[in-house]
């Protein structure tokens, strides 16, 4: 599997963390890169969170029973890290050369592959008269104490989506069902790092009167806000043997996307008890800067497709479905599993 930049919410806070000693076109072109993987992997977990085994549930009314069903979905993406572990080495070079004194090792190591999770509540309802469904589905994150080294941030992320969906076929003792339908999904994820860092480095060079060799202090600030929009079409067969319904879809999806960064940092050294501006122009700096495209500007000529299939256990009132998916243009998998009460 292959992506083209730096995959996951920790991997990206990471990223966007240590970005922020950087030269400012080496942050747009890492955050640029960053925007263009979350624009690929985002839609692959998101869109799965709405998967249900059988591809029609029936009538809301007329009908005896009514038709409708609600639960909880977990899904992930899985991507690949070479890409991400030679962004951070590119990022590493670029804090010991801009950093006063910087010299020491920075580690970082992760999996071959790693999955980017998502988690949700859903509900599905029946159609009235005519033979469709509508799904809704949400999800909401909110952390305030993640710690990686000499950082500590926060995450903020939700997403929120529905689908139709019209039956062709609607299904029989011989027949399977057969649906096609559309829906839109509307996902945000901010990160905010705050980091310091303590060494001791020498200024001689510096010409400072008085100072050598003395306690050095970076600290560093970094926003960064991610909003994406998913359209999809879909078709869907499923067909239930007994208390398994094995299913296998087809959909295509096209996104648009707008985020933003802004950064800033600062090094200064201690010299009686104070802390003093390090008086070097890569001392201190900060930036700011929007990418992508109008809300609704969809990307027409990146219509990305994806094939989909799992298997429903039902279990009177209860369905437990296991699913996957496979992103054929970018060859990225994804998993999801979804348990509901169903009538």
């Amino acid at each position: 599997m292959r992506v083209r930049s730096v995959p996951a919410f920790t991997a990206a806070m990471l990223l966007s963390a240590a970005s922020v000693f950087a030269s400012t076109a080496d942050i747009d072109k890492a955050f640029e890169s960053l925007t263009g993987t979350l624009t690929e992997v985002v839609p692959e977990s998101t869109i799965q969170l709405g998967v249900w085994s059988d591809a029609y549930i029936g009538k809301l009314f007329p009908s005896l029973p009514p038709h409708f069903g609600a639960g909880v979905s977990a899904g992930g993406t899985f991507i690949e890290t070479k890409p991400l572990s030679n962004a951070i080495g590119t990022i590493i070079t670029e804090i010991n050369s801009h950093a006063a004194g910087a010299t020491g090792d920075f580690n970082f190591t992760v999996p071959d592959q790693i999955p980017l999770p998502s988690a949700s509540v859903h509900a599905r309802i029946g159609g009235f008269v005519l033979p469709f469904d509508i799904g809704i589905y949400g999800a909401y994150l909110d952390l305030n104490t993640l710690k990686f080294e000499d950082f500590t941030g926060t995450v903020n992320y939700y997403t929120i989506g529905a689908d139709i969906r019209y039956a062709i076929m609607k299904g029989s003792t011989t027949l399977p069902k057969l649906s096609v339908g559309a829906g839109y999904i509307r996902t945000h994820l901010a990160l905010s790092m705050t980091g310091a860092s303590k060494y001791n480095a020498d200024l001689t060079s510096y010409g400072i009167h008085g100072i050598t060799t003395v306690p050095i202090t970076a600290n560093a600030d970094t926003n960064t806000s991610f909003d994406l929009n998913t359209i999809f079409v879909q078709a869907q067969i499923s067909k239930k043997f007994l208390i398994l319904t094995p299913y296998a879809g087809v959909r295509a999806y096209v996104t648009s996307s707008k985020s933003h960064y802004d950064y800033s940092y600062s090094t200064a050294y201690e010299h009686g008890g104070t802390l003093h501006l390090v008086p070097h122009p890569d001392a201190s700096s900060s930036s700011s800067r929007d990418y992508g495209t109008d809300d609704f500007n969809f990307d027409w000529n990146n219509i990305r497709p994806q094939l989909y299939a799992g298997l429903g256990l039902n279990l009177l009132f209860i369905n437990c479905t296991v699913g996957g998916s496979w992103n054929m243009r970018n060859n990225l998998l994804s998993a999801n599993v979804n348990v509901c009460i169903k009538i």
